[in-house]
């Protein structure tokens, strides 16, 4: 069984920010390869994580979904699950690591901490990063013990004002991935599911829709944090977040 990175280097890696890659060797084609991605929307809790990248794979070769959404897919180091989504369609569909030969996981791109909060003020090192160009990413920890980060997609400063408003890229996943006790568990069963079922590569379930998503889309200001939730269907709204702390990050050039 391929085993799982789960050294502190990793963890202490993404806490800093650093960018996070997975690196993959198939096990299934008949021509091998090896691909990575970049995991730009971590969720980590207690030295355990799932790297979502963006929502910009094409759907073609998944029978079943829209042609004209993009998916997603999500690694992490703890189970041997990878989760595969449509933000859209709130689809979600698992898999077995038992498709990969290795899965393991980089850190590149040093970032460095300009803003604490939720209530931090203003300061310059807010604006120097913007009109530098810089990418910032950032950094929140939830009252449950949830750290979220994601990438900063736009960022508006008001000069005049002493004032600023970020906002996250707007993105989701499904809430199982939040559940990592669940997580572990669906990944134990497509284990047992192959081992019952040798002629498999690999154990999945089937593509289910209208599923629990978490939206990690936030709005960070200097003196107060919103969050994006769904409220039925398609519809969301924006919230107060009470949260344990947030930080901003720019990348070090």
């Amino acid at each position: 069984m391929m085993g799982y990175d789960t050294s502190m280097d990793v963890i202490q890696d993404i806490i800093h920010c650093k960018d996070i890659s997975v690196i993959l060797r198939n096990r299934t084609s008949q021509k091998q390869y090896v691909e990575s991605y970049l995991l730009k929307n971590i969720v980590l809790l207690n030295g355990k994580f799932w790297g979502k990248f963006s929502n910009v794979h094409p759907p073609f070769g998944h029978n079943g979904l829209s042609k004209s959404n993009m998916i997603a897919y999500a690694y992490n180091n703890f189970s041997p699950l990878v989760c595969t989504m449509s933000l859209p369609e709130r689809m979600e569909r698992y898999y077995s690591t038992e498709a990969y030969s290795e899965l393991r996981f980089i850190a590149n791109c040093s970032y460095k901490k300009i803003w604490s909060g939720p209530s931090g003020g203003y300061n310059s090192a807010i604006q120097e990063a913007v009109v530098s160009g810089l990418k910032m990413k950032v950094l929140i920890e939830s009252l449950d013990g949830y750290v979220y980060i994601m990438p900063l997609h736009t960022f508006e400063v008001y000069e005049k004002e002493k004032e600023f408003v970020a906002e996250s890229e707007f993105d989701g996943y499904p809430e199982l991935l939040r559940s990592f006790d669940k997580a572990t568990y669906l990944g134990e069963r497509l284990q047992e599911l192959k081992r019952l079922s040798p002629h498999l590569e690999y154990a999945s379930t089937g593509y289910e829709f209208s599923k629990p998503y978490f939206l990690s889309s936030f709005l960070i200001t200097n003196n107060k944090i919103l969050k994006r939730d769904f409220t039925g269907g398609d519809e969301y709204e924006l919230n107060e977040y009470t949260c344990g702390r947030v930080e901003i990050w720019a990348e070090v050039q």
